[in-house]
C-alpha cells in the first residue's frame, strides 16, 4: 500500500514538472465522480486491429479475430473520450493489434491527454518513426512500453517475425533522442522482453540495452497463447520458442493474485467497432455489453447486462475466464491435451 502511494505522488511530481498538473487535478475528481456515479477508472481502446508483423506466438492474432470494422476514427474516439471523461483516469491505446498503423494515434493521444487522462500505448516499436515520436511526446504520452524481445539481430527478427532490427534501433535513438531535445520525463519507457529459447541468455545485454537508451525492463516468461489448438503445431511452437519449468522460473515475473477478485469489475474494453466487453480476454467478442458508438458509454455501463455481468467478472467466473493467468481454477486442459496429441511417441 505504501508503495503505491509513494508511487502515486511520485508519478504526480512528474505529471507537475512537464506541465501536466490537470491530470493530477483530473484524477482526483475522476476518483470523486466515480465513488458517486460508479463507472471504470480505466478504458482499454482498440485503435486498429490489425498488425504489421506476424509473430508465432501472437496471443491475439488479428487474422482470427472476426470484425465489422478494423479501425476506429478519430471522431468515434473523441466520442468515447467525452463519454468517460468525467469517470476515466487511465486509457490504454492498444488491445490486439498494433496501435501505429493507425495514422492518427498521435491525435488520439494528444486528445485525451488534454482531457486529463493518463494515456499508454504498448507497440513493437517498427513504425515509431522520428515524426511520429515527436508527435507522441509533445501530444502527452504517459507510458509506452517497448516490445522488443532481443538485445540482437538474431534474436530480434527471431522474436518478432517481419521487423528489421537496424531500422528498430534507429528507431529507439530518434526516440530517446527527441525526448531529451523535448527535455521531457514523459514518457515512462519500458522494455519488454518475453523469455524465450531464442533469447534466454541475453537478458544481461537486454537489460544493459534498455538502461543506455534511457529507459527500463519488464522481462517475463513466453507462454503458450490463449488461441492454442486452434490449428496450430503446438509441439513445433513450444519447441522452437518455450523455457522448460525450471528455465522459465525465473522469470515468472511479478506475483499474480490468483486468489482476490478480478480487477477488470473496474475496467473496460472498447473494440475497433465500437463493441464493449467486460476483458481484454474477450478477443471475439463473447460478452458484448453494448456499442460505444450508438449509446453513451455510461449507460451501457450501468445498464441491466453489464452490471449483472461484473460480479460474474469480479469472481472470475465467465467462460472467458478459464484460461486466464488470474483465474486460480485455470485449466490447462487444453493446453496438455493438444501438446501431448501431437508430441512425437
Amino acid at each position: 500500500m505504501l508503495r503505491k502511494v509513494l508511487r502515486f505522488w511520485r508519478d504526480a511530481l512528474l505529471d507537475i514538472l512537464d506541465g501536466d498538473a490537470h491530470k493530477v487535478l483530473h484524477r482526483f475528481a475522476a476518483d470523486v465522480y466515480r465513488a458517486r456515479y460508479g463507472g471504470p477508472n480505466k478504458l482499454h481502446i482498440e485503435p486498429i486491429a490489425a498488425c504489421n508483423l506476424h509473430c508465432e506466438f501472437c496471443s491475439i492474432p488479428p487474422p482470427l479475430i472476426k470484425r465489422e470494422s478494423r479501425f476506429m476514427s478519430l471522431e468515434k474516439f473523441k466520442k468515447i473520450v467525452d463519454d468517460v471523461k468525467p469517470h476515466c483516469v487511465v486509457m490504454a491505446l492498444y488491445l490486439g493489434g498494433e496501435s501505429l498503423l493507425h495514422p492518427q494515434l498521435p491525435e488520439m493521444v494528444a486528445y485525451a491527454s488534454k482531457q486529463g487522462i493518463y494515456t499508454e500505448l504498448s507497440t513493437n516499436a517498427t513504425l515509431l518513426t522520428p515524426e511520429v515520436s515527436r508527435k507522441l511526446i509533445q501530444g502527452g504520452l504517459d507510458s509506452i512500453t517497448l516490445s522488443i524481445d532481443g538485445a540482437s539481430k538474431a534474436s530480434v527478427e527471431g522474436m518478432r517475425l517481419g521487423s528489421n532490427y537496424e531500422n528498430l534501433m534507429h528507431n529507439l535513438r530518434e526516440f530517446f533522442r527527441i525526448k531529451r531535445e523535448l527535455g521531457k520525463r514523459k514518457p515512462d519507457a519500458s522494455f519488454q522482453l518475453l523469455v524465450s529459447k531464442l533469447n534466454k541468455d541475453e537478458i544481461a545485454d537486454f537489460e544493459a540495452m534498455a538502461k543506455g537508451f534511457g529507459g527500463h525492463t519488464r522481462i517475463r516468461t513466453l507462454g503458450l497463447p490463449t488461441w492454442v489448438g486452434e490449428g496450430v503445431d503446438l509441439k513445433a511452437l513450444a519447441d522452437k520458442y518455450i523455457l522448460g519449468p525450471e528455465e522459465a522460473a525465473p522469470f515468472a515475473g511479478y506475483e499474480i493474485d490468483r486468489e482476490g477478485p478480478c480487477t477488470f469489475d473496474r475496467r473496460s474494453v472498447v473494440f475497433a467497432d465500437g463493441r464493449v466487453v467486460p476483458c481484454c480476454f474477450d478477443i471475439h467478442g463473447a460478452h458484448v455489453m453494448g456499442n460505444a458508438y450508438l449509446k453513451p458509454f455510461h449507460e451501457i455501463w450501468s445498464g441491466k447486462t453489464y452490471q449483472q455481468t461484473l460480479p460474474l467478472v469480479r469472481a472470475k467466473q465467465l467462460d472467458i475466464c478459464e484460461g486466464c493467468d488470474l483465474n486460480p481454477k485455470r485449466s490447462d486442459a487444453k493446453i496438455k491435451a493438444q501438446y501431448s496429441s501431437q508430441a512425437s511417441p
